[in-house]
């Protein structure tokens, strides 16, 4: 689990990390609750959401939500950028207040956008990273939480090589080839500049 402390003079951000992840790697699996806004300044681009899966809308009534009468969903987007997949996620949401299942059941806001509307900074919490077997693409699982609101998120990124390639977003999908960033070895990772 992850670590995120700060004081007067210094915020820290600890979790054990796969030794071959770069820097930007970490910012993007330590996103927290803004992973769209995130990738959005990243590629310098809006960052869609396309809807897959969504388990049937709870029968009970926004209305109804609370601490004792949760209303839960299980959902899937992809996050999609000039038409190409960015971030697949699937989540389960817990809400516990009517405004929150308003938000996801009715006006059917995308996870962050619920935390923003809210007006509430999630507690974040990363629970698991990890590298796909064949080494392409990135994974992470974590929580975001607050009184109305608790997520848990699995988000895989299906080509690490979008944090590495300047052209990334031009070349095709099944294109491995691309212009990499010029890269240093800063000593624990790989680092752009």
């Amino acid at each position: 689990m992850s670590n995120d402390s700060f004081n007067a003079n210094e915020t820290s951000f600890l979790f054990n990390w796969p030794s071959n992840l770069s820097g930007i790697e970490r910012v993007a699996l330590s996103a927290k609750g803004d992973l769209q806004r995130t990738l959005s300044a990243y590629f310098s681009h809006p960052i869609s959401v396309a809807r897959g899966y969504t388990s049937p809308d709870p029968s009970a009534p926004v209305s109804s939500a609370s601490l004792l009468n949760p209303l839960e969903q299980v959902r899937s987007v992809d996050l999609v950028c000039r038409g190409r997949v960015v971030c697949m996620c699937t989540s389960t949401v817990r809400m516990t207040s009517p405004a929150a299942a308003e938000l996801v059941l009715i006006d059917k806001y995308p996870i962050g956008q619920v935390f923003r509307s809210l007006g509430r900074a999630p507690a974040f919490q990363l629970l698991d990273v990890g590298i796909n077997e064949d080494g392409k693409g990135l994974w992470r699982i974590y929580t975001l939480e607050t009184d109305e609101f608790q997520c848990r998120i699995r988000e895989e990124f299906p080509d690490r090589a979008m944090f590495h390639c300047d052209n990334w977003l031009d070349s095709t999908a099944n294109t491995t080839q691309c212009t990499p960033f010029p890269m240093v070895d800063s000593g624990k990772s790989v680092v752009a500049h």
